[in-house]
């Protein structure tokens, strides 16, 4: 079984749980803080856009407003 988000199989979950000592509360915290996360995606979209832009490379990469809107619609579709 494999999801299609992350690329992982199901028994690469158990390996990387058992590698890093993963225990079924820390996902129960991993899955609340997901659901508090989409909650404010617009939020954190926009905060780590306003961030990148003060970086070097923004300009090189995302100076093109359709390009930088094409970007954050995609982060958005993804989470």
């Amino acid at each position: 079984m494999s999801d299609a988000r992350s690329g992982f199989v199901s028994h690469d979950m158990s390996a990387l749980r058992t590698t890093y000592a993963i225990e079924d509360s820390d996902v129960e915290r991993i899955r609340t803080y997901g659901e508090y996360f989409v909650t404010r995606l617009e939020d954190f979209v926009e905060a780590f856009y306003a961030w990148l832009a003060t970086q070097a490379e923004f300009e090189e990469f995302l100076a093109d407003p359709h390009v930088l809107a094409r970007n954050k619609r995609l982060i958005r579709e993804y989470w």
